[in-house]
């Protein structure tokens, strides 16, 4: 059960950083869209928005209806959404699966901490919860750095380079 927590909770915590490093993608496959030069980052924030919204929720949705209930659908929405981001035709819909993902998602952060905290005894929980913000600390720090190594090599290759302050901190914040 514990791998299982911090391997759902990881998942959504890297999936709330991710897309920031997948912007220029966004803005290359999503150009042709209608009004897409204001609304690449909403999928960013829409997602962190509904997390914002549902997480105070959890524990009321939890004692009404069980903690590891709540947990399991709560990752099983966020399964759902992720796969429908994946498969959005247009940027609206991304925006839209975003959100939904967001909302599906955000009862697993809390809930995944109180299952953890319920699973070891009170001598046990300090290493328990380090284990596992060592594993959130990589869900942060994991979907930049693909995104943007190959941007910045993809970028040195051809001669072309974006001169801008938010080009060269993404190499250093994902």
């Amino acid at each position: 059960m514990v791998a299982s927590v911090i391997f759902g909770t990881f998942m959504v915590i890297m999936d709330a950083t991710i897309v920031n490093g997948a912007l220029p993608t966004l803005r290359t496959v999503f150009s042709g869209s209608a009004g897409a030069s204001g609304r690449r980052s909403g999928s960013s924030s829409g997602f962190v928005l509904a997390i914002g919204i549902v997480t105070p929720m959890a524990g009321l949705l939890a004692d009404r209806f069980g903690i590891k209930r709540i947990y399991l659908l709560s990752l099983l929405g966020f399964t759902l959404a992720s796969a429908l981001c994946g498969l959005a035709p247009n940027l609206f819909l991304l925006i839209v699966f975003r959100i939904v993902q967001g909302l599906a998602g955000g009862s697993a952060l809390p809930l995944g901490t109180a299952l953890l905290f319920s699973a070891f005894p009170p001598e046990e929980r300090g290493l328990a919860f380090g284990v596992a913000a060592a594993a959130f600390a990589v869900a942060l720090l994991l979907p930049g750095w693909p995104f943007g190594w190959k941007r910045h090599r993809e970028e040195a290759a051809s001669g072309a380079r974006e001169e801008t302050a938010a080009s060269d901190a993404s190499m250093l914040i994902p």
